[in-house]
């Protein structure tokens, strides 16, 4: 567990707008990264984790419907 937010909103209107320039920044010994859609920064891991959880959902959603269509034939 880390101190460190897991997000940093509004981030054109802060002192973080230089990150949108980079793509993301370095803050107390984590890489953020900016998402210019949600100007927003996220940190790393936590980007990881999401796209990880997305990728078993999808996964989760793909056995479900194969045993559905499964149980139709």
């Amino acid at each position: 567990m880390t101190d460190a937010p897991e997000e940093i909103h509004n981030v054109s209107a802060s002192q973080f707008s230089i990150a949108r320039h980079f793509g993301g920044l370095r803050l107390n010994g984590h890489n953020y990264f900016y998402d210019p859609l949600r100007d927003i920064l996220v940190r790393d891991d936590v980007l990881k984790r999401r796209a990880k959880e997305a990728e078993e959902a999808r996964k989760a959603a793909k056995r479900a419907a194969d045993d559905a269509q499964g149980r139709l034939l």
